[in-house]
């Protein structure tokens, strides 16, 4: 199962809770804490959920379930003039493709480690069938 690190500076932002109550809540989302460090704490969640693999997933998830943030955000969507060609020997290995352009996101660095780290987890989250 995958262990994610989990930055309290992130978390305590995002949330908008401190880290100790942050970590009495962390087990109540079906989560193992694996080690707590003077900055992050590691994690280890159940593949099922690749929607906590990373430190958003889980503000998102925390927000919710402390009644902070509920429902699901509503993002505008519209047609793009972008076209995506997949040539045909890539179809065997990769059947499905989806992609978006997404604008106004500033990135920062934590940002774009976090959505790095995310990508590596995301495998250990799904067996071939």
């Amino acid at each position: 199962m995958p262990v994610i690190s989990l930055g309290y500076e992130d978390l305590e932002e995002l949330v908008g809770i401190p880290k100790e109550e942050i970590l009495t809540k962390i087990p109540m989302l079906g989560a193992d804490i694996e080690r707590v460090e003077e900055d992050h704490v590691d994690v280890e969640f159940f593949p099922n959920r690749p929607d906590l693999y990373s430190v958003e997933g889980v503000a998102r998830a925390l927000r919710g379930f402390l009644s902070i943030e509920e429902g699901a955000r509503y993002y505008s969507v519209k047609e793009s003039k972008i076209n995506l060609t997949v040539k045909d020997a890539v179809l065997p290995i990769r059947p499905h493709i989806a992609s978006a352009v997404v604008k106004g996101i500033k990135f920062s660095g934590a940002l774009i480690e976090s959505l790095m780290n995310l990508q590596e987890h995301l495998p250990q989250g799904f067996r071939k069938r």
